[in-house]
């Protein structure tokens, strides 16, 4: 039976072991990132076929990052297209095995190691393997309909590359990016946005798909003029502003 210890162990055993593009075994040289994830799964008794790292969206459940894991799969990119994946070790780490299409087995990359999630920040999705029910876009940590700020700035965390600890200061701040229909409007930061404004009421925002456009426009303005008492709104989340401080509560 497909366990989390089982899939941590098996991600564990690999560490050290280098990267080539398109491997999936030492014969071969080693692995990619997509071709470690396979190994790991299969070793711990889930039959899958080999695939991309998008290929592997397919597989369970898509979670908030405020709830992931140990054995949970992230995935970073875009919105519309993963291009690395990793699994979650714990403690805002992961396992990946990083490298580049340069690295042959001549010419090996870095290969499997145990970094921070933070390392990147374009996590776009988590997925879960496990059964847990995938929550509805106001939905967060509770399971119970409330999309708390906690579960808003763990998921940005996440998203910016920050520390994930669900308490917003200057470091969560500082990364923070700007957002509109105009800059990063299919940033992974965007989702959580729109999240986090549903269930403040700002339905308008509709529904949760990564992208500002016209609806995330209207719903921040309306936000803007609601709560932060703006004549002119303008729809931008601008980084390290007076809106994003406000969704953060730290205004």
């Amino acid at each position: 039976m497909l366990s989390r210890e089982e899939i941590i162990r098996n991600s564990k055993k690999h560490l050290g072991e280098p990267y080539v593009w398109g491997g999936e075994s030492m014969e071969e040289g080693g692995y990619d990132c997509s071709g470690f994830v396979w190994r790991v799964l299969n070793d711990s008794g889930m039959r899958v076929g080999r695939t991309t790292a998008d290929g592997y969206r397919r597989l369970g459940s898509e979670i908030p990052a405020s709830q992931m894991q140990p054995a949970d799969l992230l995935f970073f990119g875009k919105p519309t297209k993963a291009t690395h994946i990793a699994v979650y070790a714990g403690d805002g780490m992961m396992y990946e095995s990083i490298g580049g299409s340069r690295n042959t087995k001549s010419n090996p990359g870095r290969g499997v190691t145990l970094s921070s999630v933070s390392r990147r920040r374009d996590l776009t999705e988590v997925r879960t393997l496990f059964g847990e029910p995938a929550q509805s876009p106001a939905q967060g940590a509770s399971g119970k309909g409330a999309y708390t700020r906690k579960d808003f700035i763990r998921d940005i965390q996440a998203a910016i590359g920050a520390k994930v600890d669900g308490i917003a200061g200057q470091e969560t701040l500082s990364k923070t990016v700007t957002l509109s229909a105009a800059r990063n409007r299919k940033h992974p930061a965007v989702r959580p946005v729109q999240k986090y404004l549903a269930s403040l009421q700002y339905r308008s925002v509709g529904e949760a798909d990564g992208i500002a456009g016209a609806k995330f426009t209207a719903a921040v303005k309306a936000y803007q003029k609601d709560v932060l008492g703006y004549r002119t709104p303008d729809g931008e989340i601008t980084a390290g502003n007076k809106t994003w401080k406000s969704l953060l509560g730290m205004s």
